[in-house]
């Protein structure tokens, strides 16, 4: 069976499809993609520590401020997990 995305829009200059589409496309396919976000904001997370939320803050702040609505849509999603939902990493002590 043939895979492609039938309600994305397409760019024509590089032929991608936006961040937004591709999202809407998935939950149409009734595909979860809070995982996705989950493994985003957990390396986010794993890479800045304590400064992940304020990062992903200025760049949702940086987004806005260039009107980029699918850079919008993922670091909205991204500063909410981070701030509220994301679960303490589990340390094993040897």
């Amino acid at each position: 069976m043939p895979c492609y995305i039938s309600t994305a829009q397409s760019n024509s200059k590089t032929d991608e499809v936006s961040f937004p589409d591709l999202v809407e496309e998935m939950k149409l396919m009734d595909i979860d993609v809070k995982p996705f976000f989950e493994i985003a904001a957990r390396d986010i997370s794993d890479r800045y520590g304590i400064q992940a939320a304020p990062f992903a803050q200025l760049i949702l702040d940086q987004m806005t401020e260039d009107n980029d609505s699918s850079g919008i849509y993922l670091w909205k999603e991204l500063c909410h997990i981070l701030k509220n939902h994301l679960p303490p990493q589990q340390i094993t002590l040897h």
